[in-house]
């Protein structure tokens, strides 16, 4: 399978970052090997997972959660 998001391969709607990181965990197997992904950096469900769905807040303030909630993912 290919896509650009968590949610092409699994149902991550509405799940925060951690959740999401166990789901990576989970699959940890099928990655790059069932499921090939292509990352799409403008847009996708990461986008409100970085942010705790706060969908109210600022422009700045949701840019400054994201840049917080980035780091390099290394599956354990």
């Amino acid at each position: 399978m290919l896509g650009d998001n968590l949610g092409d391969f699994v149902d991550a709607k509405g799940a925060t970052l951690a959740e999401r990181e166990e789901i990576l965990n989970k699959y940890k197997d099928n990655w790059s090997s069932k499921w090939i992904t292509i990352a799409n950096p403008m847009y996708g469900s990461w986008e409100g997972a970085a942010f705790g769905y706060n969908w109210k807040a600022s422009d700045a303030e949701k840019r400054k959660m994201k840049l917080d909630a980035m780091r390099y993912y290394e599956p354990k």
